[in-house]
């Protein structure tokens, strides 16, 4: 991935997000994401990143459809590093190229490169865990309890 990938990867980033988490985080949000602020924020992180942080991207017919970045693993709260290992920060598809294969060849050339860079490995495979995933959203409230209709009285059969 170059600079000038940026504003694909925004546009990559917000669609990937508003259908992945449509249903599980508010429409109102998902509505709201803006690519251009999307990209304002990975230019400067894109600059700040240090060298073994990677961004990858996949192309299909001359445009670009997917992005992943991994990097050294992060502390729970994003800072101090834990090691040993790495993490996969992020891995977004165009919605149209879910479950075409490209998810999977951006997975295996993060783990690749994970290598690459000497990662540690488990049984032969680099390391590289992910984010937890967003919580899921509360359950509706139960609908109110219907009352049961009236017992027959001891003895009573009820109607025949």
């Amino acid at each position: 991935m170059t600079a000038d990938d940026l504003d694909a990867v925004a546009v990559i980033r917000t669609r990937g997000r508003q259908a992945a988490y449509a249903g599980l985080i508010p429409q109102a949000y998902l509505d709201g994401l803006d690519p251009a602020e999307d990209a304002e924020q990975r230019r400067a992180l894109f600059a700040a990143a240090p060298p073994e942080v990677v961004d990858l991207v996949a192309e299909r017919d001359g445009g670009l459809v997917g992005w992943a970045a991994f990097g050294p693993a992060r502390g729970q709260d994003g800072g101090p590093r834990r090691p040993p290992g790495g993490e996969l920060y992020a891995l977004y598809l165009s919605p149209e190229h879910i479950g075409t294969g490209i998810g999977h060849a951006l997975m295996d050339a993060c783990l690749l490169r994970a290598a690459q860079q000497g990662f540690p490995e488990v049984d032969g495979t680099p390391t590289l865990r992910t984010p937890p995933s967003p919580p899921a959203p509360p359950a509706p409230p139960a609908a109110p309890a219907r009352p049961l209709p009236p017992r027959p009285a001891v003895g009573d059969r009820g109607p025949r």
